[in-house]
């Protein structure tokens, strides 16, 4: 019972200590899927399917088994349909929205992190918060491949690069249930 799962889980607001975003690899076990859409039209460079190749290098069979490739962000949100209580059985999603095309294209580097609607838990002393579990570490390992992944001239435009975590919530994805 979510009331149950929230209420036996105590919220911890306040000013935590500064610490180091935790590793994508290590966070993302393969216990639960991660679904990603390049609706860039295959263009960019990097391309999505770069910068996915590079968030995972090193993963395991298991890790690799749990990765997902959707045609687009309307398939992310059927791959990862949520129950009752905003929850679905996915990591995260992301869906690729543009990716400068190279040094010359100046337009900002776009893309979503699908994260579940149930997440509100908040542990601002032991960091045990959801985003923190789930959301910035994948952000995180996005942003280094734009950064450092040795694509050159992509790090120029890490500064200017636009994404955004969406939260679904019940008034736009109302939850489906699985049969």
């Amino acid at each position: 019972m979510s009331f149950f799962r929230y209420s036996a889980r105590r919220i911890q607001f306040g000013i935590g200590d500064p610490v180091a975003v935790r590793s994508f690899r290590d966070q993302f076990d393969g216990s639960l899927k991660l679904a990603w859409a390049d609706n860039t039209g295959g263009t960019g460079s990097p391309s999505a399917n770069d910068i996915i190749a590079h968030i995972t290098q090193g993963f395991n069979d298991k890790q690799l088994a749990a990765m997902y490739k959707a045609k687009s962000t309307d398939d992310i949100l059927a791959e990862c349909p949520e129950n009752f209580n905003l929850f679905s059985e996915c990591y995260a999603g992301l869906s690729f929205e543009y990716l400068p095309s190279g040094p010359t294209d100046t337009r900002q580097i776009n893309y979503t992190i699908l994260a579940d609607g149930g997440y509100g838990y908040i542990n601002a002393i032991k960091h045990t918060s959801e985003y923190e579990l789930y959301v910035l570490p994948l952000q995180w390992a996005v942003d280094q491949v734009m950064w450092n992944g040795g694509f050159g001239w992509a790090c120029a435009y890490h500064h200017t690069g636009y994404h955004r975590v969406k939260n679904r919530n019940p008034s736009s994805h109302p939850p489906r249930m699985a049969v």
